[in-house]
């Protein structure tokens, strides 16, 4: 086995966090309660939820080779086509064969269960009280999200209305970190990056008040989104690089004709 960094390891117990809330909500429960979901998956491995727990929240740390190797296994477990749950059993079973993202065809309509290579996705805290409430976006000591190699360019906040939408455009140097901070936002994912192992993939995310996130979008990756509901909904970006009015860092496509695999349209799924 390959070595591999103590950041590369967090983002395996992300992924990992991440792929057993998936199924959490599949099934009809809070996707925050993964707990349970993990265990099941982990019984052979032996792994703990305390161990991915400290993974995803430790600045630094402690890494052991078993650790990583169990970790492994239990992602290729996860790593089907797609996980669902079969009737009459509580473990998520691997669903397949199914086409390979990248041999999508045009007017096709996917949403892939794993994440696209290098999107993390951070689930945000409300703190209410009997005035209000606080929710935390973006801090310093956020691994992943904000760093030497993902620093603060700038940011700004875009609003777009019902029926509106905002797609598709990519960034050639820049990465970006979108969150809905008023109304309901539907955003949508797509690895066009040639050489990406998740090359051809369509991620969608519901964000907003109820479903607060922060999600980072690696240069590269195609993505839009629309307003949900009745209400224009506010998006705050905070990318890695000011916005170069001489220069723009845009790689825009038209929102529907393209050979994107996703359907603006479609509200199942």
């Amino acid at each position: 086995m390959k070595n591999v960094t103590v950041q590369e390891v967090k983002r395996m117990a992300l992924e990992i966090r991440d792929r057993c809330r998936v199924i959490a909500k599949e099934r009809g429960q809070n996707p925050r309660f993964w707990k349970s979901v993990f265990e099941e998956i982990s019984q052979k491995s032996g792994l703990k939820v305390t161990t991915i727990r400290r993974l995803l929240y430790s600045n630094e740390p402690k890494v052991r080779y078993s650790t990583v190797e169990k970790m492994e296994n239990i992602l290729q477990t996860l790593g089907g086509p797609s996980v669902a749950r079969s009737e009459g059993t509580k473990a998520p079973v691997i669903t397949g064969p199914a086409t390979h993202p990248a041999e999508a065809k045009k007017g096709d309509h996917r949403v892939d269960l794993a994440l696209i290579e290098g999107v993390l996705v951070k689930e945000l805290r409300i703190y209410p009280d009997a005035r209000g409430y606080l929710m935390e976006i973006l801090r310093a000591d956020d691994f992943g999200f904000f760093g030497d190699d993902v620093p603060f360019g700038q940011a700004y906040v875009t609003c777009v209305y019902p029926g509106v939408i905002k797609a598709w455009h990519a960034h050639r140097d820049q990465t970006d970190r979108f969150s809905c901070i008023s109304g309901t936002a539907r955003l949508v994912l797509y690895d066009e990056r040639p050489g990406s192992p998740t090359h051809g993939s369509v991620n969608q995310f519901v964000l907003g008040n109820l479903s607060p996130r922060l999600v980072l979008i690696p240069a590269g990756v195609q993505h839009g989104f629309a307003a949900l509901g009745t209400e224009p909904a506010l998006v705050l970006n905070i990318p890695t690089k000011t916005y170069d009015y001489l220069h723009p860092d845009e790689q825009r496509l038209d929102p529907h004709s393209n050979d994107i695999p996703f359907d603006w349209d479609r509200v199942d799924g």
